[in-house]
């Protein structure tokens, strides 16, 4: 599942690099979104079923790792498309999953053991403090979302440009790492 997610997402990203047209484009943000979705996943399986002693620790460096992106990503797309335009963010990224597949692939099977009991994912869903955190995730994920919709276009009507958006963003995440 990792190593296929690291697939897809690189290769929407390859699409995204020489995408013309508007569908195009948002038909390779969805492959990276559904590459994304079956790497991060896959990942976390694999931090956790691998090293169940140090699953809690494992996971939180994967969460750090995502948080370190989510910050330096931003300022360091900028620098690019400074340097090469707005396709070197996506070439770049691209370049560094097709690098990183070998790593994934020496992932261990881990026997994909399942559990007997039916429907046991979805009886958390009754959970009240699963249902607050669910919420509390959701609407800081919608506010990323919005972030990410609105930021480029205000600072852009305020006379910014493509490194002050990143760096604005870059401040954003800093607090949450």
């Amino acid at each position: 599942m990792a190593v296929a997610g690291v697939l897809v997402s690189a290769a929407a990203l390859v699409v995204m690099v020489f995408a013309d047209h508007f569908t195009l484009w948002v038909l390779s943000r969805a492959a990276l979104g559904f590459g994304g979705g079956l790497l991060l996943p896959g990942i976390r399986r694999a931090a956790t079923v691998l090293d169940p002693a140090n699953a809690g620790e494992n996971l939180g460096r994967l969460i750090v790792g995502e948080i370190i992106g989510f910050t330096l990503g931003p300022v360091i797309a900028a620098v690019l498309v400074q340097i090469g335009g707005l396709r070197l963010p996506f070439a770049v990224t691209a370049i560094g999953l097709f690098i990183f597949v070998p790593f994934v692939a020496r992932l261990p099977d881990d026997g994909g053991h399942r559990t007997n009991r039916v429907g046991h994912s979805f009886a958390l869903l009754l959970v009240r403090r699963m249902q607050g955190a669910l919420i509390l995730v959701f609407g800081y994920c919608l506010l990323l979302g919005a972030f990410e919709a609105v930021i480029p276009l205000m600072f852009k009507d305020r006379g910014g440009g493509v490194v002050e958006t990143g760096i604005a963003v870059t401040v954003f995440g800093l607090p949450i790492a």
